[in-house]
């Protein structure tokens, strides 16, 4: 089955919390001791989906189904209050180093969770992972639907916001300083930018070759500095003259109440 959340430990810190060590006897009874180490990963998985529920916090039921498939692969089913899932802790070795592989995912297949979010999956992700993760050296994050669920309407609405600030950008640059405002030397960094992005658009974009994608080239970092820029307007000497007289007469002007 295809498992939504995957996730691997690696290099356990205390070997003795999966393995149990045990001293016996030679096997003709002299003072010989024979070191025996006894594989206790089932139990301490189960303490970690112990944990796991008390961090969830809801009410939900959990049993562990056992070693099924291989040595190692130790199953859980959990219940939630709308879907039932799968919980699969699989021990491995690499070099030595011992390596647990978690797997969760629906007990029933029909499931389309690329369609919706799981707030009840994202809870017992992130309540597995961290009950357990400081016990390992190492943790890597191999797949996860409902992050990409996430990602997916997060990006939709961060795209929707960008091309909203290019269309503001667009309009009131052109209305104000005409089609060739990101020639001004205060944006020289932009201009640069449109430069060497414009031609790689419209090569790779054929439909794009009789339009000025100048704008549509700029980074998100790009429009957030263009906004934010000193832009600095050339005015005639007799002009700036006629603003300051008329500023220090309104400046200095009695009120009619002193008057």
């Amino acid at each position: 089955m295809g498992y939504e959340i995957e996730f691997k430990l690696i290099d356990i810190k205390d070997i003795n919390k999966i393995q149990c060590v045990e001293e016996t006897e030679g096997l003709f009874g002299d003072d010989v001791k024979v070191v025996c180490r006894h594989d206790i990963t089932d139990e301490y998985c189960k303490t970690i989906m112990q944990r796991a529920m008390t961090r969830i916090a809801i009410e939900c039921e959990w049993r562990y189904i056992g070693c099924t498939e291989r040595i190692g692969h130790h199953e859980f089913e959990v219940s939630g209050l709308v879907n039932k899932y799968i919980v699969i802790f699989q021990q491995d070795t690499y070099e030595w180093n011992v390596q647990l592989t978690v797997e969760i995912g629906y007990k029933n297949s029909c499931h389309k969770s690329e369609q919706s979010y799981d707030a009840f999956l994202e809870k017992l992700k992130l309540a597995i992972k961290n009950s357990m993760v400081r016990d390992w050296y190492k943790c890597v994050w191999i797949s996860d639907s409902q992050s990409l669920w996430l990602s997916r309407e997060v990006y939709s609405e961060i795209y929707m916001a960008e091309n909203e600030l290019r269309a503001f950008v667009s309009k009131v640059m052109i209305d104000n300083f005409g089609a060739e405002w990101h020639d001004r030397p205060e944006f020289s960094k932009l201009s640069a930018s449109i430069e060497l992005n414009a031609d790689n658009v419209k090569r790779n974009v054929p439909n794009f070759a009789n339009i000025d994608v100048n704008l549509y080239t700029v980074t998100l970092e790009g429009l957030m500095d263009t906004v934010q820029s000193d832009i600095y307007i050339l005015t005639p000497c007799h002009l700036i003259q006629k603003f300051k007289r008329e500023l220090k007469v309104k400046f200095f002007q009695q009120p009619n109440w002193i008057k």
